[in-house]
């Protein structure tokens, strides 16, 4: 009899760790799908080919985002740049525009 309880206990044991494992292995795999949603989402500020900065000022108050570093890295709100992960800074369209034709980029 004192067998039984013991092997109920076991299995109990191990079914007890098999769902928690289970439990955190999802965890993982929803932190892995964010850090993959951010990931797209900040290289979607990072800007190539010709950039239309009049375009990315979405609110069209006359001013966006830049980073001081990668001057192709621009958005219409505050944010980090995803290359040197520094803060951006606000800037108007105009200044922008300069920056980037300053540091040979290509602006409409």
């Amino acid at each position: 009899m004192k067998s039984g309880k013991i092997f109920f206990i076991v299995v109990v044991l191990i079914a007890v760790n098999l769902f928690i494992d289970g439990c955190g292995q999802k965890k993982d795999e929803q932190a892995i799908k964010q850090t993959q949603i951010e990931k797209k989402t900040d290289d979607k500020i990072v800007r190539e080919g010709i950039i239309d900065v009049a375009a990315i000022d979405v609110n069209k108050d006359g001013k966006v985002y830049e980073c001081p570093m990668d001057y192709n890295v621009i958005d219409d709100k505050p944010n980090t740049c995803p290359t040197c992960k520094m803060n951006l800074e606000e800037f108007t369209v105009a200044e922008v525009k300069e920056n980037l034709a300053k540091t040979d980029y290509k602006v409409k």
